[in-house]
């Protein structure tokens, strides 16, 4: 399909149009509501100010009849009266039609990027309503009605639904962390979902590195090295493949542990021992009390005599 290529003579046969329409120089904002074309396209093409672009469709410029701008009182007035007179929020295309204003004027005063944003913030109406009014086709679902068809699911699995099952369900998982403005462990927070209900891949996912590393510091403790990839596994509390995954390897795993440990000594010997540990330090210690040097030179002496 061959792309539609807008040449600079087009567009100067669209200024003089309007301007022959409104018998007299159209600014931008006037463009925007009567022109064939965006006027970012217009600017792009030229790449000179506005000004400049009028005059080189060989029309006079001459700055808008106003130069009284408006407040941002006002133009909340207007969107107000505008959605009183629709008897709902207004969505962009209906305040371009019904308001005393221009709709980017609108949203730029806001300092917002999306429209329902700019709105809510000027007026104080609802995001989400304004956001309904907006949808083009289908059924446009309010952040709360989303959660509570995820609460809905999650009783239906019994647990607590991963962002796959949610997005089999029908359920955007992406467009719903943007809407709670979090992770999917906040979403589920939201939608009052019992998080330790979770999948025990799921609770391994949202475990914090440090809390993994903990664990093998203390098994390390334990038995009093380093332990191995299958040790770990056998004693640990998580997964050694998390463990390796996050830090690229067992190799650094181990790394991490001996620094630890070398790190902290009292606590390795100060650390909590088996009972067969006990009971070998209890034997030790009665020997060395047993065996003072003077007995230990007398049992030479006769081990000595006996030889002889």
């Amino acid at each position: 399909m061959k792309k539609f290529r807008l040449t600079k003579a087009e567009i100067v046969s669209d200024l003089r149009k309007v301007a022959r329409a409104l018998n007299h120089s159209p600014s931008s904002v006037e463009y925007r509501r009567l022109g064939s074309y965006d006027v970012r396209t217009v600017q792009r093409k030229f790449n000179v100010s506005w000004s400049r672009i009028i005059n080189s469709a060989g029309l006079c410029y001459s700055p808008r009849t106003s130069g009284r701008i408006a407040c941002t009182e006002e133009l909340k007035r207007d969107l107000l009266r505008v959605a009183r007179e629709l008897d709902h929020p207004p969505a962009r295309k209906d305040y371009q039609t019904h308001g005393q204003f221009d709709a980017e004027t609108i949203r730029r005063r806001s300092g917002k990027v999306r429209w329902e944003d700019a709105v809510a913030a000027l007026t104080g109406l609802d995001r989400e309503q304004i956001k309904q009014q907006q949808a083009r086709g289908g059924c446009y679902r309010t952040t709360q009605e989303w959660l509570s068809k995820l609460h809905a699911l999650s009783r239906e699995l019994g647990h607590a639904p991963t962002t796959r099952e949610s997005n089999e369900a029908g359920i955007n998982t992406h467009q719903l962390c943007l809407r709670v403005g979090g992770k999917w462990i906040d979403v589920l927070k939201a939608a009052d979902i019992d998080l330790q209900n979770r999948n025990k891949r799921a609770i391994l996912l949202t475990t914090p590195t440090e809390r993994l590393v903990e664990d093998i510091v203390a098994i390390a403790r334990r038995l009093g090295k380093v332990p191995k990839a299958r040790e770990y596994e056998a004693y640990g509390q998580y997964s050694h493949l998390a463990l390796r995954g996050r830090l690229g390897g067992w190799r650094e795993v181990k790394k991490l542990v001996t620094h630890k440990l070398s790190a902290r000594p009292r606590e390795l010997s100060n650390a909590p021992y088996s009972h067969a540990s006990q009971s070998l330090l209890s034997v030790e210690s009665a020997v060395k009390s047993f065996f003072t040097p003077t007995r230990l030179k007398l049992t030479a002496n006769n081990a000595s005599a006996n030889c002889d």
